[in-house]
This record gives structure tokens, sequence and C-alpha cells, in this order.
């Protein structure tokens, strides 16, 4: 397998793209119908055994309602107070960024 999957950069991706999934209340199964990929698919980018190409991460963002700049953004410039959730609405006139403060463990 290719180094590059594990990189921090992909990780912080895999995290951002899964939070983002189940925030919208969607399975694996939902994104991979929707993308024309199998649930299989789906399961090995979150687990980080395959790295998306920029078609499957647009369709992915596309499906979940999530801003793939925002995404990016958070991904090379996380908030440093919380967790930050990305919502579109369908038409993408309209962007909603949540700010929700974690407990330290």
């Amino acid at each position: 397998m290719r180094n590059e999957i594990y990189s921090k950069e992909h990780r912080k991706l895999r995290e951002i793209l899964k939070r983002e999934r189940k925030s919208a209340r969607l399975r694996q199964s939902d994104i991979a119908k929707q993308t024309n990929r199998s649930q299989a698919y789906i399961s090995k980018f979150e687990n980080g055994d395959l790295r998306l190409d920029v078609v499957d991460f647009m369709k992915i963002c596309t499906v979940i309602g999530c801003d793939p700049f925002a995404v990016l953004k958070e991904m090379f410039h996380p908030p440093t107070d919380g967790a930050t959730s990305i919502i579109v609405s369908p038409d993408t006139s309209l962007v909603k960024v949540f700010s929700v403060t974690r407990k330290e463990k």
C-alpha cells in the first residue's frame, strides 16, 4: 500500500467526511447508492484502506450536503476551539457552520 493513505491530511479528511456523514444521519450504504459505489468502497475509504479521487470526494460531499471547500479548509486549518459541522443547502446558496465545543477526556 502507498504511504500517502496514512498521512495526517488523509486521516483528517476521513474524520471530517465520516463526521459529516453521521451528522447527516446517512449510512455508508446511503452514500454508496447515491455515488454508484459499493458500501465496501465507502468503508475502505473511512477505514483508511483507499484514497478518494477528486470526483468521488465531490460526489460524497454533494450527497452528504457539505461544502467541499469548507471540508478542505478544515482539513488544512482546523478550528482551535471545537469541532465544526458544515451544512450546505441543496441549492448551495446557504452555508451553515456550527461549532461545538468538545469536552476534554
